[in-house]
């Protein structure tokens, strides 16, 4: 669904560049797979290349964040309903094939947070990187 949502925002790029359709569009394929929101920042970049004046590319950016905004405010509202918390999605809820959920797993390299991964990577580098170079 999110590569169906960011076609559809690059096809209205092409062809209209509604930019409320176009924010609209990428925070629905967020809401599938929420790493997709980074696009905006190429929709924001297209803006900032158009030609134009000012005041037609503030109002594209501002179209282009309300739209966003409107969405990311709703999905915050559902996953706080949802889960008492609008930051989380559910994936710390997924449970792998031993019955356990991936947050509270803890196994070797199995990183729940970015400095656990690191504290984890660290002692083990030298062998990555030896390895590699073969």
């Amino acid at each position: 669904m999110a590569v169906l949502f960011f076609f559809l925002a690059i096809n209205e790029y092409e062809q209209k560049r509604r930019p409320w359709v176009i924010g609209g569009l990428i925070e629905l394929a967020m809401t599938n797979h929420p790493p997709a929101g980074l696009n905006i920042i190429f929709s924001m970049f297209a803006i900032c290349l158009r030609t134009g004046k000012i005041r037609e590319k503030a109002a594209g950016f501002a179209k282009l964040a309300i739209s966003f905004a409107v969405i990311v405010g709703l999905l915050a509202l559902y996953n706080f309903v949802r889960f008492g918390n609008p930051l989380e999605s559910g994936y710390s809820y997924q449970i792998n094939a031993a019955g356990i959920s991936y947050a509270a797993w803890n196994v070797p390299g199995h990183a729940r947070t970015v400095v656990e991964f690191v504290e984890y990577s660290e002692p083990h580098m030298d062998f990555s990187l030896w390895t590699a170079r073969r």
